[in-house]
């Protein structure tokens, strides 16, 4: 190859691919009925998964190659009738892998379990601990992330989305100069949950909202429950990343998740800036020929938010109704996801 031909091979921006969407929340937030409104969703699950959902379709794998075997099989069809592949959950499937690398490996106990008839048996069982100084998890982290390049290939071919779904648990979080407090965290070893969170597009949180007000009354405080809230932006209770462009908040429906996640793409918000710029009232001829000079293709998404913005102050009086109601998401909320950007 010349040194020619591999500059040929650079092109701009990235492929427009479904994300990768990691999902976490208490038990029975809503994370599975988000997911199965997500378009053609095939559901990875455990035998107790999808409770009330029954017109999903799903497979539940007794082992980790059957997990395996699924994803090789998509992977080589022609074609899929699936558009979303779902993992329900996380914890579930680091459980499957450890016990895929401790057999693969030989580190198992052997215990006596009673059968239902009153008969001793023994029986294998995988040991994680059993290779010392946390090698165990490092062997679950690198099988992991075998798994997650398949996913990627998966994703390209097939354009699928994929969706994981994480419980969490409520632990003492340690950091740099600061107290410990409670936080959420991904249920599951470190190791294994940092491999998940980095390989995702959108790290999202979802919360029943609460607000506590004082009862003058009775003097006492009440709490009162409020919608379920889909959080894209971290703070030191929970974690959560956004490559998409997402507001700070959204409602746990997926619905309006999609609808966020196609007015932020970079293909429409130029669009919709390159309109903007062709109707908008100038000052004087100098700055309209700049403004329309200005290359479009160059611009970062968080640059042309900012450039719509200004746009829309700019826009005729009798078309800003119109051009507001159409407008992507580029409020101060949105702003600052945009900036929570990896």
């Amino acid at each position: 190859m010349t040194n020619t031909s591999i500059l040929q091979k650079i092109k701009r921006g990235g492929d427009d691919l479904p994300p990768r969407v990691l999902l976490s929340g208490t038990i029975g937030i809503g994370k599975s009925t988000f997911a199965a409104n997500a378009p053609q969703p095939l559901f990875v699950c455990s035998e107790d998964g999808l409770t009330g959902l029954e017109h999903i379709e799903r497979i539940v794998p007794q082992t980790y190659h059957e997990i395996l075997a699924l994803i090789d099989a998509l992977i080589a069809s022609e074609t899929v009738e699936y558009q979303t592949l779902v993992f329900d959950t996380t914890d579930w499937l680091e459980q499957m892998i450890q016990a895929y690398v401790c057999f693969r490996d030989d580190k198992v106990r052997v215990v006596e379990n009673i059968t239902e008839w009153g008969e001793k048996r023994q029986e294998k069982v995988p040991d994680i601990e059993s290779y010392g100084f946390a090698k165990g998890y490092i062997a679950v982290e690198q099988e992991a992330r075998l798994l997650f390049s398949k996913l990627d290939i998966l994703r390209h071919k097939h354009k699928m989305l994929i969706i994981l779904l994480s419980h969490v648990s409520v632990k003492t979080v340690t950091k740099p100069n600061q107290d410990p407090f409670d936080g959420y965290v991904l249920r599951g070893n470190g190791k294994f949950t940092s491999v998940i969170t980095e390989w995702a597009d959108a790290v999202l949180f979802a919360l029943m909202e609460s607000h506590t007000f004082e009862d003058k009354k009775k003097r006492t405080e009440r709490t009162v429950l409020g919608e379920r809230t889909l959080h894209t932006a971290a703070n030191a209770t929970w974690e959560a990343k956004n490559r998409l462009g997402l507001p700070e908040t959204l409602p746990l429906d997926f619905d309006a998740f999609w609808r966020a996640v196609e007015m932020n793409k970079p293909a429409v918000l130029r669009a919709h800036y390159l309109a903007l710029r062709e109707t908008a009232v100038y000052d004087t001829d100098k700055q309209r020929a700049a403004a329309l000079a200005e290359k479009a293709e160059s611009l970062n998404p968080l640059q042309l938010k900012t450039r719509i913005e200004k746009l829309l102050a700019r826009q005729p009086a009798e078309g800003k109704s119109n051009s507001t109601a159409s407008t992507p998401s580029t409020s101060s909320s949105g702003t600052a996801a945009q900036s929570n950007q990896e």
